[in-house]
């Protein structure tokens, strides 16, 4: 009842950190209900990657559900300010308010780790992330990244699962153009491994501050990722 009060009067209604295990959504999982999910919460840590594979499994139902991210702040700390990490680059008609939400809500989102992070778009011909294309015999996609760094893994994700992958031998901008045979939708992610000692602190800090099960070795973590495209016939 709050929520369609608050779209009455113009909300954009966003679903804070699902998969949270400290804070997480206490209302159903209903993502039709809101026009976009946080699946990147705060500086990047496993509950993130467990709400990015349910939000895939939501697109994988035919849901076509915008992605966000944000960084949570509610203050400063005193080892550093985490404003900007990470961030929701905004495909947008114009700066207005109403433009950038609109885009938000239309799914024109890709996530950086900071404003000068690392980011991917997608684009098939004249269509954008967040864009539903029509599909045909000739149908392509193209995933570009400004800057992949050497040892991190490009993952382009579709109904299937991994449609294609790419660990990088060098740092550089990279692009792969794939065909679309299928219908559903295509989104990407750069992933990297962070070394053994640094894995084991992260895991430590993330069961104590973070109330996380996670235990032993923690799963490769994404550094930028993107909202998704999709195919119909």
């Amino acid at each position: 009842k709050k929520m369609a009060t608050a779209r009455e009067r113009g909300a954009t209604i966003c679903m804070n950190h699902p998969k949270c295990s400290a804070c997480g959504w206490h209302w159903p999982l209903e993502p039709e209900k809101v026009d976009c999910v946080e699946v990147w919460n705060s500086p990047q840590h496993t509950d993130n990657m467990i709400c990015t594979a349910w939000w895939q499994d939501e697109l994988r139902k035919g849901k076509k559900l915008p992605a966000v991210g944000g960084s949570d702040f509610h203050r400063d700390y005193v080892v550093a300010g985490k404003l900007d990490n990470p961030v929701t680059r905004v495909y947008a008609e114009s700066c207005t308010q109403d433009a950038i939400l609109s885009a938000i809500r239309a799914g024109h989102t890709t996530i950086s780790p900071s404003v000068k992070g690392q980011t991917i778009i997608i684009t098939s011909g004249d269509s954008i992330i967040g864009d539903t294309v029509t599909l045909s015999d000739k149908t392509e996609v193209t995933v570009k990244v400004d800057c992949l760094k050497k040892n991190q893994i490009l993952k382009v994700i579709d109904k299937s699962g991994i449609k294609f992958s790419y660990k990088a031998t060098k740092t550089a901008p990279y692009s792969v153009t794939l065909p679309v045979k299928e219908e559903g939708f295509i989104s990407a992610q750069v992933e990297y491994e962070m070394r053994p000692l640094y894995n084991r602190v992260y895991g430590i800090a993330e069961r104590k501050f973070l109330n996380s099960k996670t235990k032993g070795k923690l799963p490769a973590f994404i550094k930028s990722q993107t909202g998704a495209i999709y195919f119909e016939k």
